[in-house]
């Protein structure tokens, strides 16, 4: 299976996960607000990663190889940034200190996105390698290394302090990332020539779609419908 093909499949399950989510009515809370955020922008990143191999494939290292991984690289902080965002968002954390976190956390990610923009990165695609390195490439990998860390702080404390449970079905998408990223650092080590991380992004915003709260709008107005009717059923007993 070449990089394409996980592009490729990355893109397919995207698109399904858009279908299925702006197909209906959903409620505007942060879960779904960001949740929105992360499929779109995966969806763009696939196709994103679709268009740039195929360049690579083509043309080979051009003059504006660099600024094409740059992007690649933005919209990869934007959705990890986003994840970040969804986790805290899901905490018992108080909204006060919520804000503040959240603030700090895009003001240095905003911050470190100029950075990436600005540093020099390598552009590596010969013998059917294609890889980057460089200052560039560091800073992105220092902000991934902060935005975990940002995530376990806050779940951490989110179990610790306010007592919630250890695994639940919301944080499934958490676990599954970290070892998803496990398993791509063993691959990327091992075998350079695969670039898997295309397919990781919608693959969790799949397990993300079946357990984020997302109940839509149709349930809420039944159930505000019957509330109405009891009260005035109610209010006419009473009268």
């Amino acid at each position: 299976m070449n990089n394409a093909s996980y592009a490729i499949s990355g893109f397919f399950i995207s698109m399904v996960i858009l279908f299925l989510f702006f197909s209906k009515k959903n409620v505007a809370n942060s879960e779904t607000r960001i949740y929105k955020n992360l499929i779109v922008l995966s969806f763009i990143q696939t196709l994103y990663d679709i268009i740039s191999l195929f360049i690579f494939e083509k043309f080979g290292t051009i003059s504006c190889s660099k600024m094409i991984i740059k992007i690649d690289y933005i919209m990869l902080l934007l959705w990890a940034l986003n994840f970040t965002l969804y986790i805290i968002a899901i905490t018992d954390i108080k909204g006060q200190v919520k804000k503040i976190m959240k603030f700090v956390i895009c003001f240095i990610c905003l911050i470190c996105s100029f950075g990436i923009l600005l540093l020099d990165v390598n552009v590596v695609n010969e013998n059917g390698v294609n890889d980057s390195f460089g200052a560039s490439t560091n800073l992105l990998y220092f902000i991934f290394v902060f935005l975990m860390i940002c995530i376990i702080v806050s779940y951490s404390v989110n179990i610790f302090l306010y007592k919630n449970k250890v695994i639940n079905k919301k944080v499934i998408p958490l676990y599954i990332l970290f070892l998803l990223l496990i398993l791509t650092l063993l691959i990327r080590h091992f075998y350079s020539k695969i670039v898997f991380q295309p397919f990781i992004l919608p693959f969790i915003n799949l397990i993300m779609y079946f357990t984020i709260e997302n109940p839509d709008i149709k349930m809420i107005q039944q159930l505000e419908l019957a509330k109405n009717q009891a009260e005035k059923a109610n209010r006419a007993k009473s009268d």
